[in-house]
């Protein structure tokens, strides 16, 4: 069960953290909440959390000062804002004690909102799939054009070796998050949509309510003088989205009639390549080392909303061109002994898992051996059809256990019948997907550990685990 996002407001959420003796976070490994705390502490507040795991993340925050605890008891004090995730339980002792002793409660969203409104030009990036990917690639072309951004993405950028950079404030590039409507508590300046589809039905109860979620975010933007949205003009649900604001609004795309077009489209086994007209006139030539067709959309986004926001087309091409990925996002983490290359990928929804596996088809490899971990019982059960015609690209296809999350399984999954009617293999444990991987894989192989889950630990019980 999920708890709720507040909605307090920037003005009242700066007020509660400016009166507060202590900052305290409640989740504070997360992706987004481990930047916050290290914001926190870079303003000279103190700062404190919790968090069940504690993990290479944790480490790093503890060695800035912060202080972090990982047992279940209560750890919230008087005097202080608690700032939690939503994924925390409404009855986690923490939670329950800040209730009772009226401290103020911040969800991560209404916080991440609150301090972003110091800056300058705010790009928010949105959509179902590819946020993570667009925001580092935002995130490169403001170095390139050394406009020092601060950043806060929802996978690690290999250039931080974090998930944010603090910088300066002219230019904050945030990942928003859909889920439980989160990103209407921000306050993006730009507000990017790269694609709108089903997903999050936990959440969702339809498509309209999704697409109305889309135009709300938009709407955030609200009277700056530098307000605009940048939308994907191919994606028929998006620009429906988009249609009531009244903003600037920009398209970007591969179709007829967009402003910011990709032509002479190019995908190898050595990256993709695509020109960008604005209007019909050449801006420039981008070359990505990333692999697959699905990139030159998100890269579009983040050209079209950087020049849109001051930044030369020279720099935006730079930028994409010294983009290294992103953590998960198709990462070769290692070789095993046999020659084979291992990959980790974050795709867990069937249009992820489809273009990553054409993708993953172009790099070159003699087969493809994908271990796949779905995430959430409501997301599998209710995109069922999809998710079993998703993996035909496959030559060989493992299914571990679903990643439960938040839930119980209320659905009546067969995990079983889910793996063969997909093709897969079920197997019952990460320690046996390593198994089979060191059994039947070989030199020319391609193995892609899929999922949003945490099936990442499947490599380092292959031990071949290292960052390139």
């Amino acid at each position: 069960m999920s708890t709720p996002n507040t909605n307090h407001g920037a003005e009242a959420v700066l007020r509660y953290v400016d009166q507060a003796r202590r900052v305290f976070f409640l989740g504070i490994g997360g992706v987004s909440m481990c930047s916050l705390a290290e914001l926190t502490k870079k303003i000279g507040k103190e700062t404190a959390g919790y968090d069940r795991t504690l993990t290479p993340v944790t480490r790093r925050l503890a060695d800035m000062g912060i202080s972090i605890v990982s047992d279940e008891g209560v750890h919230v004090r008087a005097g202080d804002a608690v700032v939690y995730t939503v994924a925390i339980s409404p009855e986690h002792p923490d939670y329950v004690a800040a209730q009772e002793m009226n401290l103020p409660l911040i969800s991560r969203a209404d916080y991440l909102g609150a301090v972003m409104c110091r800056y300058g030009c705010r790009m928010g990036v949105s959509g179902m799939h590819g946020k993570s990917t667009t925001t580092a690639m935002l995130a490169a072309i403001c170095e390139a054009a050394g406009v020092n951004p601060t950043v806060f993405a929802g996978a690690a950028i290999p250039a931080y070796g974090s998930t944010c950079k603090l910088g300066g404030e002219d230019y904050f590039v945030f990942e928003a998050c859909e889920y439980m409507d989160s990103f209407l508590s921000f306050n993006p300046t730009c507000a990017i949509v790269l694609n709108v589809e089903a997903d999050h039905l936990d959440y969702f109860t339809s498509m309209e309510h999704i697409r109305t979620s889309f135009g709300r975010f938009l709407g955030r933007t609200g009277a700056a003088e530098n307000a605009m949205a940048i939308v994907n003009g191919d994606d028929k649900e998006t620009m429906t989205a988009a249609q009531a604001y009244g903003g600037k609004k920009i398209t970007f795309g591969l179709s007829a009639g967009v402003d910011y077009r990709a032509e002479n489209v190019s995908a190898s086994a050595t990256g993709t390549s695509f020109d960008v007209r604005r209007h019909g006139e050449l801006l420039a030539h981008v070359t990505l080392r990333s692999v697959g067709v699905h990139f030159v959309s998100d890269a579009l986004a983040a050209f079209a909303a950087a020049c849109e926001n001051g930044i030369s087309p020279t720099a935006a091409a730079e930028g994409l061109a010294a983009y290294e990925g992103a953590q998960r996002r198709m990462e070769k983490k290692g070789t095993l002994s046999c020659g084979a290359d291992v990959y980790e990928d974050y795709a867990h929804h069937p249009t992820e898992i489809r273009a990553s596996l054409a993708a993953a088809r172009l790099m070159g490899y003699g087969r493809i051996l994908c271990a796949f971990q779905s995430h959430t019982y409501s997301r599998t059960a209710l995109l069922y059809d999809d998710f079993i015609t998703a993996f035909g690209e496959t030559d060989v296809l493992w299914f571990a256990p679903i990643y439960a999350a938040r839930e119980e399984n209320v659905y009546g999954l067969d995990e079983a019948k889910f793996a063969r009617d997909a093709g897969a293999v079920a197997l019952p444990s990460f320690d046996a997907v390593a198994e089979c991987i060191r059994a039947e894989a070989k030199a020319g192989d391609m193995v892609i550990l899929m999922g949003a889950g945490d099936i990442n630990q499947v490599t380092k019980l292959l031990n071949c685990y290292f960052t390139l």
